[in-house]
């Protein structure tokens, strides 16, 4: 543990500590609570808005043939 003294050789006086910290905690645990709920409701809604987008991508897609065509040899 180190002590702290003043440059004259006298001992600093330490002030008290209030115990504010229990409830500082209770506070910040149910903010952090919430913040991780916003989180994951903001991400499932990202996951679902991108899976969207890709559905009307593949879906505006024009159909392509496996098999090559000859275009000079079409009925």
């Amino acid at each position: 543990m180190i002590e702290w003294t003043w440059s004259n050789g006298e001992k600093c006086e330490r002030s008290l500590r209030h115990k504010k910290n229990e409830v500082i905690k209770e506070d910040k645990y149910k903010e952090i609570k919430e913040n991780e709920e916003t989180q994951l409701n903001q991400k499932e809604e990202t996951q679902l808005n991108q899976r969207e987008e890709t559905y009307n991508r593949i879906a505006e897609r024009e159909l392509i043939s496996r098999v090559p065509l000859n275009p000079f040899f079409t009925k």
